[in-house]
């Protein structure tokens, strides 16, 4: 007893439902996914049995998928809520996700040490493209970033090194979103001078 009104009207419903998720996703399918699939949830809780198998069976055709991340922790997550790689999101979705790297990721001081000069090396470079009015590349400021979250320890060594507390009385003791915004402070200065 299959009525084919009901099986359309879930089509129609199901399609306006993937079209809303389509919104605002960009080319980011695992992002249309998952708000798809919140959206078909929603919608299916209010049917009976019935009705559910065949609104799943449309909303499969459309990318419904059961399993959106439920065994992935937002430890695991690459790409931010902008669709973006977590780490070079310009609106800074890495600085609020908070302290995830690994601790045990690098446990030389030596290398630490190294790698907060080679901050300093790709500051200076970035500090020179903008006093030559040069474009910074995001790409190249993303690395920088990237960089500074997989060798977190270098912090340390390039407050110790690199940042006057005379002249910068703030960065008393920084992290990894205070690094971040000194190394702009100081693009932006170099651009401005």
């Amino acid at each position: 007893m299959c009525n084919p009104n009901v099986d359309n009207n879930f089509q129609v419903i199901i399609e306006q439902l993937a079209q809303e998720a389509n919104k605002s996703c960009g080319l980011v399918y695992e992002l249309f996914v998952e708000r798809f699939t919140n959206s078909v949830d929603i919608f299916l809780s209010s049917l009976s049995l019935n009705e559910k198998e065949k609104a799943l069976t449309i909303a499969q055709r459309y990318g419904y998928s059961a399993s959106v991340d439920d065994d992935i922790d937002d430890s695991d997550c690459t790409v931010c809520c902008h669709g973006i790689d977590i780490d070079c999101c310009p609106a800074g979705c890495a600085d609020a996700q908070g302290d995830f790297i690994d601790d045990n990721l690098y446990e030389t001081d030596n290398f630490s040490f190294n790698a907060a000069n080679i901050i300093f090396d790709e500051l200076t470079e970035l500090c020179i493209q903008a006093t030559q009015h040069k474009l910074i590349s995001p790409v190249k400021w993303c690395e920088l970033k990237l960089y500074i979250v997989e060798n977190e320890q270098a912090i340390d060594w390039f407050e110790t090194l690199y940042i006057d507390v005379d002249i910068d009385p703030e960065f008393v003791r920084i992290n990894y979103s205070e690094l971040v915004k000194y190394l702009q402070k100081k693009i932006i200065n170099s651009k401005n001078s």
